[in-house]
């Protein structure tokens, strides 16, 4: 990705991208080695991705462990929701299950350890 937006004859690039791509306005800075770039994409990856999955992984758990939490959880959807599917209208009154999920944030905060270190003096 790094040389297909340095390339100056890729004609796939297209100007959208030249202008407001994250890559390309991060080479146009020049303040970014490429190995800083990729660095910068693993970590956008990884904390988008892992870190909600497991929250959720870990707030469902707790509820399990907690046979009344669970039950009042799943009875205000099916309250609210019925057989149907899930839709926009229904967030505002599924109350409890939104305190659930705001306790889970809490309690499993994602991206909570960073783990950079300083290798040279600036």
């Amino acid at each position: 990705m790094i040389q297909w937006n340095k390339d100056k004859d890729n004609k796939a690039n297209t100007e959208s991208n030249k202008k407001y791509g994250l890559v390309a306005n991060m080479l146009k800075t020049g303040k970014y080695a490429d190995w800083e770039i990729i660095n910068i994409f693993i970590n956008l990856v990884v904390a988008g991705g892992e870190t909600p999955a497991l929250v959720c992984c870990k707030t469902l758990a707790a509820m399990i462990a907690n046979p009344e939490v669970m039950k009042k959880a799943v009875k205000e959807v099916d309250d609210v929701i019925g057989d149907g599917d899930c839709e926009v209208r229904h967030l505002p009154d599924l109350e409890y299950l939104d305190c659930c999920i705001k306790e889970g944030l809490r309690r499993y905060a994602p991206a909570t350890i960073v783990g950079r270190s300083v290798k040279q003096d600036v």
